[in-house]
Order: C-alpha cells, then structure tokens, then sequence
C-alpha cells in the first residue's frame, strides 16, 4: 500500500485541528464554523482510508513472513551443522550446535554455554550463523588453558571466597568463586601486573568459565591431590546456579553447580 495519500489526508486533517484549537477560545462566530465543517471534512476523507484495516493487513504478512524468515534460518543452521559434521540436536525452543544452547529472539539469536551468555547476535542467515558459530567454538577453545593453572587459580579463588562467605562451613557459592577467579587471573597478565588499570585488564567472561570448568572435569574433579566437590541448586537457588555446558553430547546440558569446596584428597 501506497500510504502518500493517507499521509497527506492526516496532515490537511492536523492542519484543520491546529486552526480549531487555536481560535477555540474565541466567541463562536461564521469563521470559526467553517474551520469546524472542514475538520470534519478532513476527518471523513481520512477516515474513508481505513487506515487501520491496511496496516493491520501488512502486520499480519509480515509477521507471517518473518516466522518462515526465522524457521528457514533454522533449518539452514541445522543443515550447515550436519553437513560439516558437527554435533547438533534441535528442541521445541532452541538447539544445541556442539558447546552451545542456540536461543532465538525473532531477527536476534542468544548463544549460550550452559547458564552463561555468550553473545547476542543478529543474523538472518542459518549457514552465515552456523559460520559465526564456528568462530566462537574456536575462539573458546584457543583461549590459554592449563589444567594445574586452572585448578591452582580456582583453588586460590575458592580460599578467598571463604573469608569473605557469611557462612561458616567449607561450601562457597559459584558465583562468589568466580569474580575472585577473573581477579586472579590478571597476576598472569604481565601488562596488567606492570600498570594495573581498565586498560590492561583482561576480559574473562562468565561464558568461558564454565567453559573451562567443563573443560577441566573431562580429565575428572581431582588435581594435585586435591578434589573439587559440588551441590546442586535448592528450588530457591536455581537461578543463581551455573550450568556447565556439555561438551561431549548434545542430548542434554551439564552438571547445575550452586556451591562447591575444595578438599584435600586422603592418601589410601
């Protein structure tokens, strides 16, 4: 639909409305009769559009449209996966591509790793997201990891995290260990440890956390005789848990982790 005309049937009508309020104060006169006829005049023309019932007609398309826009995205990033061989698995509200939870937000897709957010992205072709997709994955997996470092860092973060925890016992929130853990690794960071300020600090995401924390339990919970040990989420704890991503299967996510402590390993 064209809507120049309705456009300018909506301006003469504002111009006419303008002129009435203008002059509405004033004695009622033969003047202010006519502005009154051709408001009503401009008001019968736009109302002849019927407005309304077009622009409801368009809505209805183009959100039709935009469902086979988004399910043909869809099936093209599944397509893309099982063609390059990639482990994949579609659900009734989003798929798993290898380490990731595909989440979609109409034209937006949220990638996930477990609970954590790795990035929102827009893009409306399945292989191009299947691409971006591939990158990240790569991106995860070329980023620095050391399973003694890790662990001797998720050690040190989880001991800070006791002196500061309100509760008394050995078990410490997730995310109480983590912010510690994103601290601590700036002391390997030589320019950061030279001029430490926002400019030197390293970005470790909440995403690639879990990331390496699934990536050091493949190899077991156990590191230099020492054993990382979990509890899941009570009712009221469950969204502020971390869910660790699966990296080994699609079929279902990993392990939900609320607290954990570190206990040193009795020798047999």
């Amino acid at each position: 639909m064209d809507y120049q005309d309705s456009l300018q049937k909506c301006q003469r009508l504002t111009n006419a409305l303008k002129k009435i309020q203008k002059n509405s104060q004033q004695p009622p006169d033969v003047d202010f009769l006519k502005l009154l006829r051709q408001g009503l005049t401009a008001a019968q023309a736009l109302q002849e559009e019927n407005i309304a019932a077009h622009l409801a007609a368009e809505i209805e398309a183009l959100e039709r449209r935009l469902t086979e826009l988004m399910e043909q995205r869809r099936e093209a990033l599944l397509t893309a996966a099982r063609e390059a061989g990639w482990p994949h698995k579609r659900f009734e509200r989003f798929d798993r591509i290898s380490p990731f939870e595909v989440e979609y937000q109409n034209k937006k897709v949220r990638l996930k790793l477990g609970s954590e957010i790795y990035a929102d992205v827009e893009e409306l072709d399945g292989t191009g997201l299947f691409h971006r997709i591939q990158k990240a994955a790569s991106e995860l997996a070329e980023e620095s990891f050391q399973r003694e470092e890790f662990f001797r860092q998720l050690r040190g973060a989880y001991s800070l995290a006791r002196q500061t925890s309100p509760q008394s016992n050995e078990w410490v929130h997730i995310r109480q260990v983590y912010p510690i853990m994103v601290l601590l690794r700036q002391t390997l960071n030589p320019e950061f440890m030279r001029q430490p300020d926002g400019r030197h600090f390293r970005y470790f995401s909440s995403a690639q956390f879990v990331y390496d924390l699934s990536r050091f339990g493949q190899e077991g919970w156990s590191c230099h005789g020492y054993r990382l040990e979990t509890r899941t989420p009570s009712m009221r704890e469950t969204g502020q848990a971390m869910i660790l991503p699966n990296l080994t299967s699609v079929e279902q996510s990993g392990p939900q982790i609320a607290h954990l402590r570190i206990v040193k390993q009795e020798i047999p």
